[in-house]
């Protein structure tokens, strides 16, 4: 390019670094090869000159991009060798690096985009200011040189695809399309079939008894309901939420949904249901349990079956509080140190003990108030007030500080207006390239906690997702919630929702702030929340919750569902159906 340095050995310009140097103004009259870069960029007219900049800009940011995707995909390369010779390869390991070499493509496409331009920029003005044409060649070798390496990759996409299954899948793109736009019709199909499945739970007490299905919920991609179990007089012995996820023949033996080798369909458990079950067995009594699960080979469907909890969830909560009155701020102060001994049991393995060998933190990635169960009121602790478990890890994954996958395989996924600034993808305005600065960790969680909270204090306040971009203010709090909450309460929360994760409090010191802070509250509140924790028996009118009935109690009949009351006789017809694997 007009004004690079340029060697004559290989005829060919050395680097566009040197030229953005001097074309910013840094040693006038200094001569590279025999070429003096400033007074030949300054024979260059003004225009010409602004493009060339920006297209020198361009290209360094393109190619520092690329070359940092290149770094990470070597330090995969090795473990995807051995795996491959292996008579079990690890797809877990594979499935990465495909996906990195993915990304290297996309960078080589960029970086090859950013040299095309610059050279359609030379091509429109040397035949009127006879720029040396040498720069041509540095050019087009360099985007020859990219070219090669993007088929290269390409290769080995192909060739790790053809290790992986070596019976052929040749189809005509057509067929793929129709195949494609079939699964999407059937998985409609299921979801809308949810409510006449049978529950398949040999596996829980007393299979001997009768299921039935009591309410539904929808999801994106999939669907829940609550099953209850009763005798021949109706009345219920056991309550459980049976989810079931949606997938398609991509993603079925994906190593993103499977924790294991999904290839290995009897050994492989799904990652939603061990990063859930393994904070229980850390700390029970803030997740809900999974009590089983099973998968659906013919339909591509995982089923889990989850704890019931007896009050529902905190949106359901939130919803009758948002029309009817304030929370009482007691309550408000257990929700939050409870789900930051969540956020703690998912960043180290244990709340109050040193973290549990070979733990590796886990990222959420969709806290909010549906996915916060409400379990009926404990005696150990806060006993007049129903107990939130922490639920739904359908997003979640495991991570740590070397994680090179983080944040750019995890981006863009979860609920707004919950997600943190680090969930959301940033992109260089001018040239493209990813700014995603900072790894989603524990400080992601509390973030998610804390916009949680910001929503339970502000009631309809918080109906935006921010967009965390320059200029932009964060959210307030209004005068009515700091006329009806503590300033103590209120500037805790806020500390979390600081949109650089650097400077949020962990969810350990986050925890021991709380526990500080209730001294600083009012005598009659500071006793009351004290007390409370403890377990003790106290009570405070002023300070009582209204709790939702227990719809599905243990003992009592369980009726039938006002939803479902016209297709009674076609769910227990259901049970007779036999399962197709």
């Amino acid at each position: 390019m007009a004004g690079l340095a340029l060697d004559n050995q290989v005829g060919a310009f050395c680097t566009f670094t040197d030229f953005e140097t001097y074309a910013r103004g840094g040693h006038a009259g200094q001569a590279v090869n025999g070429v003096d870069l400033n007074n030949e960029f300054y024979s260059l007219t003004v225009d010409y000159r602004t493009q060339i900049v920006t297209a020198i800009e361009r290209w360094n940011a393109a190619q520092a991009h690329y070359e940092d995707n290149q770094r990470i995909l070597t330090t995969f390369k090795n473990s995807v060798a051995s795996q491959l010779a292996e008579p079990a390869v690890d797809h877990q390991i594979v499935d990465r690096y495909k996906d990195l070499a993915k990304n290297c493509v996309n960078a080589a496409k960029l970086a090859a985009q950013t040299l095309t331009d610059m050279f359609d920029i030379s091509e429109r003005n040397t035949y009127r200011i006879g720029m040396h044409p040498a720069s041509y060649a540095w050019t087009l070798n360099q985007v020859h040189i990219l070219q090669r390496q993007k088929t290269w990759f390409e290769q080995e996409i192909a060739g790790m695809e053809a290790r992986r299954d070596p019976v052929g899948r040749k189809i005509p793109a057509s067929k793929f399309v129709q195949r494609w736009q079939k699964e999407e019709a059937d998985k409609a199909a299921l979801r809308d079939g949810f409510r006449y499945e049978r529950l398949y739970a040999d596996q829980l007490p007393e299979a001997s008894l009768r299921w039935k299905l009591m309410d539904l919920f929808n999801g994106g991609l999939s669907q829940a309901g609550i099953w209850v179990q009763v005798d021949e007089n109706d009345i219920v012995h056991d309550r459980i939420v049976k989810k079931n996820s949606y997938m398609d023949s991509a993603t079925w033996l994906s190593s993103k949904y499977w924790h294991g080798n999904p290839s290995d369909i009897d050994a492989r458990l799904p990652l939603e249901a061990h990063l859930q079950q393994k904070c229980w067995r850390a700390a029970n009594e803030h997740f809900p349990a999974i009590r089983t699960w099973r998968q659906d080979h013919k339909n591509l469907f995982v089923s889990i079956y989850v704890e019931f909890c007896a009050q529902g969830d905190l949106l359901k909560l939130s919803d009758y509080y948002s029309t009817q009155r304030s929370y009482p701020e007691p309550f408000l102060w257990m929700v939050m140190l409870r789900m930051v001994e969540s956020c703690i049991v998912m960043q180290q393995g244990s709340i109050d003990g040193p973290p549990a060998p070979g733990w590796r933190q886990i990222v959420h990635r969709d806290i909010k108030p549906s996915n916060v169960f409400m379990d009926s009121c404990q005696d150990s602790s806060w006993r007049h007030y129903p107990v939130p478990k922490m639920a739904d890890f359908g997003l979640a994954f495991e991570t740590d500080a070397q994680d090179p996958l983080n944040p750019k395989f995890y981006l863009g996924s979860g609920t707004a207006p919950f997600l943190a600034p680090e969930q959301v993808p940033f992109v260089n305005s001018v040239t493209g390239e990813p700014m995603d600065e900072y790894k989603m960790s524990d400080c992601t969680n509390v973030y998610a906690i804390c916009a949680l909270m910001f929503e339970l204090v502000g009631h309809d306040e918080i109906n935006r997702q921010p967009k965390f971009l320059p200029g932009e203010a964060p959210w307030t709090t209004s005068q009515r919630t700091m006329m009806t909450y503590t300033p103590t309460l209120l500037g805790l929360i806020m500390s979390g929702l600081v949109w650089d994760p650097r400077k949020r409090p962990s969810s350990t010191e986050l925890r021991t702030a709380l526990i500080n802070a209730i001294d600083w509250l009012p005598a009659a509140m500071a006793q009351y929340i004290k007390a409370s924790r403890a377990g003790a028996p106290i009570s405070a009118d002023w300070f009582k919750l209204e709790v939702l009935p227990d719809k599905y109690q243990i003992g009592m009949a369980a009726g039938i569902a006002p939803l479902l009351e016209d297709e009674e006789d076609d769910l227990d017809d259901s049970d007779d159906m036999e399962e197709e694997e």
